[in-house]
């Protein structure tokens, strides 16, 4: 094989090997161009490039063209409408950057970096040239460049979609979660786009957006993110994975229950928040708060129809063994404290509850006692209501007695 057609050869391979990470995501910045643009597609007349118009109009119709080349997998016409807008506006990163990715398509890996480190040199706002750096800074072995870079474009964007390969690439690698985690660090606007994983992640990409939340200070993590991040880990079968990133985001301590004082509940917020207390929406069930003597509250329950309801639940990881379940009734009547009834199991049915009884030496306080098996890796702390009269709950402890 002659040399030239031996170094085009590896050029073209080259080529490939950088293209395939970043051409998941290419989808997504058509959107974010259309975006941007503030064009309506739907309205848009593409004339023949063999009309002279003059800039700035030349050189926006021949963007276009380029991007709708693009799209439709047409990279030599993608390339000339680029080339039709550099020739308008030559000092545009953007219109360079569009060059680039089209001789990238084209498989002409050394035109296409050429023209990425002129568009590189010139700004961070062209998503072509910070896709090729980020993808070429994973390459190379440059994690800090390449997260630079991503940061740097999601800043721009930070609800862009279809994202995820983007992080998923970046996150293959220690050095790269080590990279992010620095930019998560410095809480960024799109951070919650990061927690916010789908169900459908793969494993290995889930397991790998954990190592970031572990390598990232608990101070920038966003709580109700976190949710969607914990609902993905669960789906996936990685329980304590889930606890440990939900709890971190939120501000947990070492107590068993969550928020055991109701101190953080709202009985209004929404979202996924699987180990935080929810409050089942009911019409029969009205719930208020009130100020306790420490730095909890207590909660007030009344059931007005005619069958007890459950009217908090939480979610717990838990191991096999003895566990003593604790709260506090404050000025209820010994008679009415058989209204509220307490369960801990693998779900949240009426059958798993029973009511307290009292713990001696404290006023006020009851108690009930569980034997967990290897049944299930979560556990449901509940609490039913009966109808009857107002039920005062406060702070709630859970804490192991054996093995």
């Amino acid at each position: 094989m002659p040399a030239g057609a031996a170094a085009q050869r590896e050029a073209v391979q080259g080529a490939a090997r950088w293209f395939r990470p970043v051409a998941l995501v290419l989808v997504a910045f058509y959107l974010v161009a259309a975006v941007v643009s503030g064009l309506d597609r739907s309205s848009l007349v593409v004339p023949q490039l063999s009309g002279v118009m003059g800039w700035p109009y030349d050189t926006l119709t021949a963007r276009r063209h380029a991007s709708d080349a693009l799209a439709a997998n047409q990279p030599g016409d993608a390339e000339a409408a680029a080339r039709r807008a550099l020739a308008s506006d030559p000092v545009d990163p953007s219109v360079i950057g569009l060059l680039g990715w089209s001789a990238l398509r084209s498989g002409d890996a050394a035109r296409a970096e050429a023209a990425f480190r002129i568009s590189g040199a010139m700004g961070w706002r062209d998503p072509y040239t910070q896709l090729f750096w980020i993808d070429r800074g994973l390459v190379l072995g440059a994690a800090d460049s390449a997260a630079e870079r991503l940061d740097a474009l999601l800043r721009q964007s930070p609800g862009l979609p279809n994202a995820d390969p983007l992080f998923a690439a970046m996150t293959a690698s220690v050095e790269g979660r080590t990279a992010l985690a620095g930019r998560l660090a410095e809480q960024p606007n799109w951070g919650a786009t990061f927690l916010q994983a789908p169900k459908t992640l793969p494993v290995d990409q889930l397991a790998n957006r954990v190592d970031v939340i572990r390598r990232t200070p608990a101070r920038v993590l966003d709580c109700a993110a976190m949710g969607a991040m914990a609902d993905a880990l669960i789906n996936a079968q990685l329980i304590p994975e889930a606890e440990e990133v939900w709890r971190k985001a939120c501000g947990a301590t070492s107590a068993l229950v969550y928020d055991g004082g109701f101190a953080r509940l709202d009985p209004t917020r929404t979202g996924a928040r699987a180990f935080d207390w929810q409050v089942p929406a009911r019409g029969d069930v009205a719930l208020t708060l009130d100020p306790a003597t420490n730095d909890g509250r207590v909660v007030t329950v009344r059931v007005s129809g005619a069958v007890s309801q459950l009217v908090l639940r939480q979610a717990m990881v838990l191991a096999p063994g003895a566990y003593r379940l604790t709260w506090a009734m404050p000025e209820m009547p010994e008679g009415q404290v058989v209204l509220a009834q307490a369960g801990l199991g693998c779900g949240y049915g009426r059958q798993l509850a029973g009511p307290g009884l009292p713990l001696t030496g404290t006023a006020g306080r009851y108690y009930r006692d569980f034997a967990l098996d290897a049944a299930c890796s979560v556990r449901v702390l509940t609490f039913w209501v009966a109808p009857g009269a107002d039920v005062r709950l406060a702070d709630v402890q859970l804490v192991r007695t054996g093995s």
